[in-house]
């Protein structure tokens, strides 16, 4: 199942057994929107200086991995980095550059390669929520207003929607203010994650060997995060599961398009 360590009560096995997959599916949501918790990507604080200069820098190597995929030699750039080791108030030294290990190599084209599919992830949910966004009658923005919104406008114009249209409350996953706005925190969230990786550079630092993106905030000022294996698994999670909570948006909204009473 999809949602590898997420626990799911005996109620929604309950249901299956039961044969009511359509109430079982709409239970499993429901809990792992309200239990799920989105693993981001931890911000890496600066350094304090322990006295009015302290001698810091750092030296980045770029080391070469050649290895074979599809029957092609692949010679693939592996961006590291070494922090110094301060020294006194006005000098600082490199440890003793070691060679890149095949292991640390490996993972580091496997993060690069799960990273890849976040940010497909992201970017499918992006169209998923603009293409749902320009269903709806009841939106004060035009399609063309719509189809220039960046994901972060996308996100706050369907917020409003979930808010406003009174229908929705009538659906039982969305029918709490705190379920809707558990789905569009999530989403702010996710979105913000969703720019660090496809915005970001991913690099080692060493010896440690912690993996770490550096990006640009806003636009504004350069940060650095630590990424692990679990953080970007708990992406990929949210991103089913966001995909679906959408699709189901759409669903109740063409449903309740058809039940309404028409002028005769």
């Amino acid at each position: 199942m999809w949602a590898d360590g997420i626990l799911i009560p005996n109620l929604h096995k309950a249901l299956l057994v039961s044969g009511n997959a359509e109430t079982a599916s709409r239970f499993l949501y429901y809990f792992c929107l309200m239990h799920f918790t989105l693993l981001s990507p931890i911000k890496v604080a600066k350094t304090k200086k322990d006295g009015p200069f302290q001698g810091s820098f750092e030296a980045r190597v770029q080391h070469i991995h050649t290895f074979q995929e599809h029957g092609l030699e692949i010679k693939k750039p592996i961006e590291t980095f070494f922090k110094s080791i301060p020294k006194g108030q006005y000098q600082a030294e490199i440890p003793s550059l070691l060679p890149l290990t095949k292991e640390v190599a490996e993972t580091y084209l496997k993060f690069q390669s799960i990273i890849t599919h976040c940010i497909t992830n992201g970017e499918a949910i992006n169209n998923q929520l603009r293409e749902l966004l320009l269903t709806f009658k009841e939106l004060k923005h035009s399609k063309e207003e719509i189809m220039q919104m960046d994901f972060m406008g996308l996100r706050g114009v369907f917020s409003d929607f979930l808010h406003h249209y009174t229908a929705i409350k009538k659906e039982p996953n969305f029918s709490t203010k705190e379920q809707r706005k558990g789905l569009t925190k999530m989403m702010h969230q996710f979105i913000s994650d969703r720019n660090i990786y496809t915005h970001g550079t991913l690099l080692i630092q060493r010896p440690e060997e912690i993996f770490v993106i550096d990006y640009i905030e806003e636009k504004k000022t350069k940060q650095r995060c630590e990424i692990t294996l679990a953080i970007l698994q708990s992406f990929l999670q949210a991103s089913i599961l966001i995909r679906n909570l959408l699709l189901e948006v759409g669903t109740f909204y063409r449903n309740s398009k058809r039940n309404e009473p028409t002028n005769s």
